[in-house]
């Protein structure tokens, strides 16, 4: 298990995840207006801030960062794998997972 950060695991990959739902064939789907978000995004560099996205983006939704479990944004992951399985779960069910083992345990 290892943690992932929003920087690491939406931010820093979204100009490239623009483009490969946008560019297709060597078409941009919606021209000038995705050329135009793509280039705006390229500019911000390798490590973009949220806040600068969601501008670009006129949405939340390219910078969010979803548990798999509780389906909330947070800033930090843990994923777990199993195998080429990789499950992100928050520090919120991490803790809520803890507590539950405990109860069981405190029944012995």
């Amino acid at each position: 298990m290892h943690i992932i950060t929003r920087q690491e695991g939406a931010l820093n990959k979204v100009a490239k995840y623009f483009k490969d739902q946008r560019y297709w064939q060597g078409e941009w789907f919606n021209k000038q207006k995705d050329i135009d978000r793509y280039n705006s995004l390229v500019v911000l560099g390798t490590t973009p801030n949220k806040a600068d996205v969601d501008a670009i983006m006129a949405n939340t939704t390219w910078t969010e960062f979803l548990c798999d479990d509780c389906h909330k944004d947070a800033e930090y992951l843990i994923a777990f794998r199993d195998g080429k399985t990789v499950v992100k779960v928050c520090k919120r069910c991490v803790v809520q997972a803890l507590r539950l083992i405990n109860k069981e345990e405190n029944k012995k």
